[in-house]
């Protein structure tokens, strides 16, 4: 028995945050060797605060890696602009402004029910560690789907 009923067709674009993962994956590791090296040298005094460096930025780094930075949806697009922060998620209707760049994106927004005389909220969306490919189709994105400057 067939169903008639049709899937919505997702139109989700999602980009990483990568770009500079490998990086700090690798500075954790040569501040490993460097607490090894201090503590066979030196009889391990002092080599918490470089055990403590290497272990946070090697889990920034595999955070960075495995996580999601910015996501576009049907009407709605999403960031996380911060590790410990939590996801802003901004309706295209909610948007009053948006100022599109190729390092940055700034985002003007007011969320339904507010008054329309108060100050709208700012999203500062840095473009700068996004994958070097992506980082193209991405600014089309919020070009396509945010208003411009003009327009507001």
């Amino acid at each position: 028995m067939a169903d008639n009923v049709s899937s919505p067709v997702s139109t989700a674009l999602a980009f990483q945050a990568d770009r500079r993962a490998n990086m700090m994956i690798g500075f954790g590791c040569v501040f490993i060797v460097v607490a090894l090296f201090l503590a066979a040298n030196f009889g391990g005094a002092g080599i918490g605060s470089f055990v403590t460096v290497s272990v946070m930025f090697i889990a920034i780094g595999i955070f960075k890696r495995s996580s999601v930075y910015l996501r576009f949806d049907a009407d709605y697009f999403e960031t996380k602009l911060a590790l410990a922060g939590g996801w802003h998620t901004v309706l295209y209707s909610e948007v009053t402004s948006s100022e599109v760049s190729d390092k940055l994106v700034v985002v003007y927004y007011r969320k339904h029910g507010q008054p329309a005389d108060s100050k709208p909220q700012r999203i500062r969306i840095h473009l700068g560690e996004l994958r070097t490919e992506d980082l193209p189709l991405c600014i089309d994105a919020f070009r396509k789907r945010l208003p411009s400057p003009a327009s507001a």
